[in-house]
Formats: C-alpha cells, structure tokens, sequence
C-alpha cells in the first residue's frame, strides 16, 4: 500500500470516527406540550411555520416555555402556545394590548431600580441562583389582594429557596396599615 492510498484511508477512518463519536454524544431536543404530546424539533419547526405563514393565525399566539429538562442525550422542552388576548382600537382594529411587555420576557428586570422594606436598594445578584417570583400590587387592586394568600402559600412552601417579592408605588405606612387590618 503507497503512502498516498494510506493517508486516504486514513483521513477516511478519522472522518468516520468523528462523526461517530458526535452522534453518539449529540443531545436530541424534544417538544412536550402541556398535554403530553412529543414532538421532534422537525414537528416543532413545522407547527412553528405554520402558526407564522397562516393568516388567521399570525400574531393571535405566544409561545410559553413551562419547563426545561436534561436526561442525558435528550433535552425535553414543555411548552404551550396561548392565543394572545386582542384589544379593539377605536377604528375596530385588533391589536395585542400586551406585546411591548412580552418583549421584555426573559431579558434584565431592573430590580437595582427598587427598595426593600427597609429602604436598601435590590443589588441585582440578589436574583441570582434563585427563581424569582415579582409581584406588583397595590391595597385597592380587588385581584391583588384576592391572590395574597395563595402567594403567601407558596412563600410558605418554599421558603428561602425562591425570592418572593411584592412591589408597590404606595407608602410603607399605607401597606403596615392594609395588612394589619386584612385577614388571610
């Protein structure tokens, strides 16, 4: 065998284990939906396209990712798509009430930009490492105050292990007040 011939084998032989060593080792990314189904990434991209090309169905939902789970070689994604609640403007056109907010999923929350309790200002590590519930309220918000003592539950739960903090624009004073006086 000549030198040329067994080079070529060779760089056959490498070319071959790499890409043996690679599939064995790739991570396969599944799609679960709240109900059960299972869908390969194919099926996902395929339901995605289609949600984004048909007319009566582009901007009408969201994609919510419930969940994340490692299990070895495969990644399973639980999501659900949730039609998107329109709002009428005052020349009859829909539009989604919500869509500046969703941007803003998933990206920096400015807790720096907030003070606890005792007036220290959040340093943003405070977040880290921990999943973080923000609750905005306020003492006269009838579903404010009506979620309360379900939020108080989970607080109870969990613990110190998830960060639970409620955020209001009213006073100390005015919040001291309302709790002392509301029962749960």
């Amino acid at each position: 065998m000549n030198s040329k011939t067994m080079s070529l084998l060779l760089k056959t032989f490498l070319l071959i284990y790499f890409v043996a060593i690679n599939s064995a080792s790739a991570q396969v990314t599944l799609y679960k939906t709240i109900d059960g189904v299972l869908m390969t990434e194919e099926n996902y991209r395929q339901i995605k396209k289609e949600i984004n090309e048909r007319e009566d169905l582009v901007g009408q939902y969201q994609e919510i990712s419930i969940k994340i789970e490692n299990r070895n070689d495969t990644i399973i994604k639980t999501i659900k798509f949730e039609k998107i609640i329109m709002a009428i403007d005052k020349n009859g056109k829909q539009y989604d009430l919500h869509a500046e907010q969703r941007k803003l999923i998933g990206g920096h929350f400015p807790i720096e930009s907030f003070k606890d309790e005792t007036g220290k200002v959040f340093l943003p590590e405070h977040l880290k490492g921990k999943l973080s519930i923000i609750n905005f309220w306020f003492t006269s918000c009838p579903p404010c105050i009506e979620e309360i003592p379900d939020l108080y539950k989970l607080k109870k739960e969990f613990g110190d292990s998830v960060n639970f903090i409620a955020i209001t624009f009213e006073s100390r004073k005015k919040v001291e007040k309302f709790l002392e006086t509301t029962i749960f």
